[in-house]
Formats: C-alpha cells, structure tokens, sequence
C-alpha cells in the first residue's frame, strides 16, 4: 500500500500544467473541481507596459458549496490579477468563469516568463448519518506562461458575422464576433455589402468598430447608415486590414414594412428593467443588465441586449450581448458586459433587439472608480492582418488533462484515507 500512495503522489507531482495538492478528505462528499484551460499561454510576446487578458472556466461538481480564493503566483505574481480578485462562492453543481488580466511592467526584460493563477479551494459538505463532515482543501495553479518584447503585433481574428431582420426606413444591424490574437489593443473595421433579390448592389459602406484589448473576445454590432426597401436581402462583410480579408457570404436577411413586422409575426416586447454593476472600477469588466418582458403571443427566438456606452459627449465603447431565447408573457435578463480604461462619469444607453424589432432605449450614469492597482490596457499601432487563432481555449467542459490529474488526486485521497 505504501508503495501505491507513493507512486500515486510521484505522479501528482510530475503532472503537466496543473498543480494540485488535495486532502485526505477532498473526495468524501462525492464530486470534484475542474479547471479549464490547464494552462494560458499568450500567442504573442507582449510590450513592456502591455496587457493581456483571458477566462478560465470552473466548475464546482461537488454536492456542497465551495469558496475559491484566487491569486498571483510565481515569479510574476505581481503582473497577474482576477476579476473577482475576492474569495467568492461556488453552489454544488455549478460552474463560472474567472477573468485572468496580465499587466506587464515598463520596466521589464524582453525574454520568456512564467507564472501562475493559484486557485485555493474549500468547504464543507453537510453531516452524514455518522456524523462525519465531508470537506475540500484544494488548490491549482494554473501556468501563464508569455515573453516580453519590443516588438508589436496587431491583429484581429474575424469569426463571423450575422445580420438582423429590421424594419423599411431602418438602419440594419450587423453583429460581429471578433478576436484580438495581438498584443495592443485594435479596431476593427468591417467593409460591408448589401444586394437585393435581383442581385442588384443597394448599400455599401465601411462600418468601425471601437478598441478592443489583446486576448478579448468581443460581440459588435454596428449599424448602418440609412435603412433599405421593403425585401429580402443578402450581405457580404470582410474585416478590413492590411492582410487578407476574410468575407462572410450568404448573409441573409428580411426587411419588412414599416410597423407591420411585429403584428404579422404576433412578437413584442419591451426592456422593463436596467442595471450595472456597482461603482466600478477602471481596467475591471463591468456587467450591464436589461430586463426584458415578452408580451409576445409567440416565443422570441433571440433577444439581445445592445447599446453605447458615452463620456462627455462622445461614444467610447459598443456593447452587444448574446442572443437568448424569450417564451411568451415572460421575462428574461440579458447581459453585456465592458470594461472602462478610464475613471469618470459614464452614461450608458441600452436597447434590447429581437427577431427585427427593437425596444426602446434606457439610460443610466455609472461612476468608475480609479483601478486599485495596476495599470490601464495601453494603446498601441502597427501592422493588422486578419489571420490568427483565438487566444483562449473555448468555454465548455474541462479537458482530458485537468480531468485526468483530478482523478489522481481523488485516487491518492482515498488510498491514504483507507491506510489511515
């Protein structure tokens, strides 16, 4: 027995990319945790004074709440922070994403770093018949593994694109998912091309986007500038940049008569509710939510919460969330989410579009605190190409290599509890 603990844990510690340590309890009350990716590796080097920024995705399989407490670690601890940077709460059965933000000092050498995102779990399960507790005491560190240079890389990954139904007389939304795979922050611009049925071109025109950070990914819908006649219509859409662009064809789309769109198709609705996270702070994501209420005699197949977000007088940042579906006479939240670069007073105006229509807009003013440590994402120029993968490993369910170390773990807790 002592040889199998032993081989056990040698296999612990020679795993790749995770680094766990459990207690002889961490199995007791049945479930487990799981981290995904096992690693972020940033594809570029990044600038003295860049930023960086991904998701990593937890998920709580245990019967009871945990509490993680997640943390730097490593030889640049001080480069990586989370959002939440506090100790928060996971249920049984849950999962959620945590924001991982890299900010790279002014005064760094170029070469290879390492570090990593320690994540400290724990809890305690309910009393059994016996009376015995089951608890957790775990924790991961996660590699961030990057290099430093002079060196800047531009470059955006373009995903695709849609195109929502709109009213004659209406500007026609075009939402596009978009990569930053450099290492400065970019702006997109989008090259869009509209026919009839006929095949006849009737719109054209180049639609720019806003900034967005190395390593984010990012929903932007923009609109046209004058609406189009009564028909059925298709678009192309290319991002625009000095490699080769990549088009998105067969974009179709229906523009139905003014004010006919929702009594023929038996769908309403309005935004009943807004909100934001609490006074903020600059370079941390803020959520933004839209309570939407159906009065629709026929489900919505997909409301979104869209808008700007202004200082000043002027537009600083697009938000555009994801599509959800909404039953009839209910109520449902849609999110956005953005991240202020700056302090200040912001208004913030959102809309909810569904199925072609819109509601009409909300507004409230939110103040961003200053950053409580850290630095803002810098700006920076150079070269674009529209080629690249994305930065981070898609949300979803952990890989076979967290999942496979988790299994260790459990297996070496449980030789020891049955030696003991």
């Amino acid at each position: 027995m002592k040889a199998l603990i032993a081989a056990l844990l040698a296999a612990l510690v020679a795993a790749p990319l995770v680094a766990p340590f459990a207690s002889a309890q961490d199995t007791a009350g049945g479930g487990g945790f799981a981290i995904s990716p096992a690693e972020l590796r940033v594809p570029n080097a990044l600038l003295r004074g860049g930023y960086y920024e991904a998701t990593m995705r937890l998920q709580n399989s245990h019967d009871h709440a945990v509490t993680i407490t997640p943390s730097g670690a490593g030889a640049i601890a001080s480069w990586i922070r989370t959002d939440p940077a506090e100790p928060f709460s996971m249920a049984p059965a849950t999962s959620r994403t945590l924001r991982v933000m890299v900010t790279v000092p002014e005064d760094a050498a170029n070469g290879p770093y390492e570090g990593a995102v320690r994540i400290d779990i724990s809890g305690h399960g309910a009393p059994t018949e016996t009376g015995s507790v089951a608890s957790v005491n775990m924790a991961f560190a996660p590699a961030v593994k990057l290099s430093v240079s002079g060196d800047q890389v531009r470059r955006l990954a373009f995903e695709r694109a849609r195109v929502l139904d709109a009213e004659a007389g209406q500007p026609v939304t075009f939402v596009f998912d978009v990569v930053n795979t450099g290492n400065v922050r970019a702006a997109p611009s989008f090259a869009v091309a509209i026919e009839d049925a006929e095949g006849r071109k009737v719109h054209e025109e180049t639609l720019k986007g806003l900034e967005i950070a190395p390593g984010v990914r990012s929903a932007i819908a923009l609109k046209t500038s004058r609406g189009l006649a009564v028909g059925a219509h298709e678009a192309t859409a290319a991002l625009v940049a000095d490699g080769e662009p990549r088009p998105r064809e067969g974009l179709a789309f229906e523009i139905h008569p003014a004010g006919t769109l929702s009594r023929s198709e038996g769908k309403s609705g309005q935004l009943a509710g807004l909100s934001a996270d609490a006074r903020p702070r600059a370079g941390s994501l803020v959520k933004v939510t839209g309570v939407f209420a159906s009065d629709s005699t026929r489900a919505i197949d997909a409301a979104r919460l869209v808008g700007e977000v202004s200082r000043d007088g002027a537009r600083v940042a697009l938000l555009a969330g994801d599509g959800l579906a909404v039953l009839p006479g209910t109520s449902r939240p849609l999110d956005a989410y953005w991240t202020p670069t700056e302090p200040g007073v912001y208004r913030v105006k959102v809309w909810a579009t569904y199925d072609g229509l819109e509601t009409e807009a909300r507004e409230i003013d939110l103040i961003v605190e200053p950053p409580a440590g850290g630095k803002v994402p810098p700006t920076g120029a150079g070269t674009t190409d529209a080629s690249g993968a994305s930065a981070q490993k898609p949300k979803g369910i952990p890989g076979p290599g967290a999942l496979a170390i988790l299994g260790l773990a459990g297996a070496a807790a449980w030789a020891i509890r049955r030696r003991a």
